[in-house]
C-alpha cells in the first residue's frame, strides 16, 4: 500500500511524526524571541534554531517538538517545510517578511505583526516554548563567525550528501564526548 502525504511524513523514525500545526507555532515562537538582535534571523539562523530545538527536545524528552524532517544543506541542516511555514504565517498576517539585499546578497527578515504574535493556538507547552526561544535567542545572540565556528564538525556532517534526511537518532552526537571534571580534577562517573 503506497500513501502519499503532504504534510505528515513517515520517515524510517516511525515514533516521529511531523505536526504542521507545531511547526507553524515553533516558527512564530522563534521570530518572535530573537533575541536582542532581530536583524540576525534570516532564515538560516531560523532553521538552526529549529533544529537545535527539536533535536535537544528529543534527547530531553524523548520526542521532538515538531517532528520536522531536516535536510543536509551546505550551511546547515534545514527544515523541509520552512518555507510553506513562512508562506503561510505571512499570508495569514502573523508575520512580515522584510526581502532586502545585504552584500549582494538576498535575505529576509522576519517580524511579528504587532498583536498576532506567538502562543496564538497554544499547541506548545510553556517548557516547549522556552525551550525554542531559548534557541532563537542563542542562535541570534552569537556572531556569524561563532556560529560557523560552532556549526562545522555537528552532527548533520555524518549524513553523506547535502539534501540527505538528517535522523533524530544524532542528536545524541551533539552531547559531550566526556563528562566534564568536577571541581576537584577527578571526572564523575
Amino acid at each position: 500500500m503506497f500513501w502519499v502525504c503532504i504534510m505528515v511524513q513517515q520517515s524510517s523514525e516511525p515514533d516521529i511524526r511531523f505536526h504542521k500545526e507545531r511547526f507553524l507555532e515553533a516558527v512564530t515562537e522563534a521570530i518572535a524571541r530573537a533575541g536582542n538582535h532581530p536583524e540576525r534571523l534570516g532564515k538560516a539562523r531560523l532553521h538552526l534554531a529549529l533544529y537545535y530545538a527539536d533535536m535537544t527536545a528529543y534527547i530531553v524528552w524523548r520526542s521532538p517538538i515538531t517532528g520536522a524532517e531536516y535536510l543536509k544543506e551546505p550551511f546547515g541542516p534545514a527544515a523541509r517545510y520552512l518555507d510553506w511555514a513562512l508562506d503561510t504565517l505571512e499570508r495569514s498576517g502573523v508575520i512580515r517578511i522584510d526581502r532586502q539585499i545585504l552584500f549582494g546578497v538576498p535575505r529576509q527578515v522576519f517580524k511579528i505583526v504587532e498583536g498576532r504574535g506567538a502562543g496564538a493556538s497554544n499547541l506548545l507547552k510553556a517548557e516547549e516554548r522556552a525551550h525554542v526561544g531559548f534557541w532563537a535567542e542563542w542562535v541570534c545572540g552569537i556572531d556569524q563567525t561563532d556560529l560557523s565556528d560552532f556549526s562545522h564538525e555537528r552532527p548533520w556532517g555524518s549524513v553523506e550528501r547535502y539534501g540527505d534526511r538528517v535522523p533524530y537518532a544524532t542528536a545524541f552526537m551533539l552531547l559531550p564526548g566526556k563528562r566534564p571534571p568536577v571541581s576537584d580534577g577527578r571526572r564523575v562517573g
